[in-house]
């Protein structure tokens, strides 16, 4: 009888590893597989139909006041509506294509201060932007020479007595012609 329980461990013993070999290449199976699976590329592609694109909203003429009465920004936050490369003729000329506006689904007026970082220089401090108005054909407070710079947009948020809340800053291109 010892004889018989001695060969039956060999035996179970053999079973086991078998088994645990089998699900051992079965898991190596199925990670080679999975990554042999070719990643799927996802475009998003903005439509006037779709107003929705992810966690952003397209706003456009016909839904803006719609979006107005709905749903905002959260307070303490700003969503940014402006172009960031702008041309002047001279620092002190009004740009043409320079472009900010203050959404309507934000619920702060802002100012906006236009720094060079390099210097930490204000050539900048527009006056204050309401919700829903927008800021063109301005000029730099200050004259710069001729030449392109990075310089940071920087927003001031405010309450109603015009106390900064917080602020968010951007980068944007400077480019002085003459």
């Amino acid at each position: 009888m010892e004889n018989q329980a001695k060969q039956a461990t060999p035996l179970k013993t053999k079973i086991l590893i078998g088994l645990g070999l089998v699900v051992i290449i079965g898991l190596i199976g199925a990670v080679v597989y999975l990554l042999m699976q070719p990643k799927e590329v996802v475009k998003e592609t903005i439509t006037a139909e779709r107003k929705v694109v992810g966690k952003g909203t397209v706003v456009t003429p016909d839904n803006v006041e719609e979006l107005r009465k709905g749903e905002t920004v959260e307070d303490g936050y700003y969503n940014a509506d402006m172009n960031v490369d702008w041309t002047f003729e001279t620092a002190t000329t009004p740009s043409e294509d320079a472009y900010v506006r203050n959404g309507v689904l934000n619920t702060r007026t802002v100012y906006m201060d236009v720094i060079l970082p390099d210097t930490n220089e204000v050539v900048y401090s527009s006056p204050y932007i309401p919700v829903g108005a927008e800021l063109t054909g301005f000029a730099l407070d200050k004259e710069i020479p001729a030449g392109d710079y990075d310089a940071v947009a920087k927003y001031h948020l405010v309450d109603e007595n015009n106390n900064e809340l917080s602020d968010v800053s951007l980068t944007v291109k400077l480019h002085i012609l003459h």
